[in-house]
């Protein structure tokens, strides 16, 4: 099945410039991009509607889309630019990663241990739902980490990212430059689907998500013509990227429990046998779309 995939993969590197929709020139167009996934995240602080868990989400969003665009945006910038860039938008989603990574514990937690016949016991489940909860007012909280200002800081950190990009010299980049790069993600990913289905290493499946994600928000942003096959293609790395999310946030949870909370050996053992029966169900399924994509 994966033939087709990959033939069709393929063939966009080949005929890039027939499949290409250009604007001005490439550069200019992926730059643009990047410029409005910064123009949406900044324009969110100021947006009464949304609440500040929803703008933490949004903006560290944005920001890993306008890194795996800036990774095509490469053969244009010289690598001191390039790189510097690259660290500030970094930069700006690290700022937010307690608050992030409080609110993911929660919700993880929560879709874990409801509905299961393998629940937690009660008085366990009440104890860590509490927990996470604290960690959560603890994130946001004035009174124990300063969030308003974390935010702006982030905000401050895209704006520069965006000024610089602005103002930064571009070399034009053509049809190749685009498919050379998108060839490269493709491969990287590949390899590490195989490395993650015969190691099952939480860090190399870790990375696996980043650069299946990477190639994702690349074709879903960069200026190309998704025909039915890609399409298809898009929709399957979907999949994978939020199995692996989920996957991700469910080792992070674990080892948040574990080094945080003061738990008996008894509930240790509880909470590692719910989450690593439920990693195992995530990755199964996600090696299942990695043959299909990356065999």
């Amino acid at each position: 099945m994966f033939g087709r995939y990959r033939k069709y993969f393929y063939r966009i590197n080949r005929r890039l410039g027939k499949m290409l929709l250009v604007k001005e020139s490439l550069e200019i167009e992926l730059r643009d991009s990047i410029i409005a996934q910064i123009d949406t995240s900044v324009s969110l602080k100021e947006d009464p509607s949304v609440n500040d868990e929803a703008k933490v989400h949004e903006l560290r969003k944005a920001v890993k889309r306008s890194r795996a665009l800036l990774k095509l945006l490469k053969p244009a910038l010289d690598d001191t630019s390039y790189y510097t860039m690259d660290e500030i938008l970094g930069n700006s989603a690290r700022l937010l990663t307690d608050q992030r990574e409080a609110t993911v514990n929660l919700r993880t937690f929560i879709n874990l241990t409801t509905n299961r016949k393998d629940i937690l016991s009660t008085e366990l489940r009440n104890t860590v739902l509490k927990g996470l909860t604290e960690q959560i007012n603890q994130s946001y909280n004035l009174g124990q980490t300063n969030f308003s200002n974390q935010l702006q800081n982030s905000i401050v950190s895209l704006i520069a990212a965006k000024e610089k990009i602005l103002n930064l010299p571009l070399n034009a980049i053509n049809e190749k430059n685009l498919s050379v790069l998108m060839r490269k993600t493709y491969q990287k990913a590949a390899r590490l689907f195989h490395d993650a289905r015969f190691s099952f290493d939480t860090e190399i499946i870790h990375k696996w998500r980043k650069y299946s994600k990477h190639l994702l928000f690349q074709l879903k942003l960069s200026p190309l013509r998704n025909g039915m096959m890609m399409q298809k293609f898009v929709r399957l790395l979907e999949r994978l990227s939020d199995q692996l999310g989920d996957e991700h946030d469910l080792a992070v949870l674990e080892n948040y429990l574990l080094n945080t909370f003061d738990l008996t050996k008894e509930y240790q053992q509880q909470i590692h046998l719910i989450v690593a029966k439920e990693r195992m169900r995530l990755q199964n399924e996600a090696f299942k779309l990695g043959a299909k994509l990356f065999a």
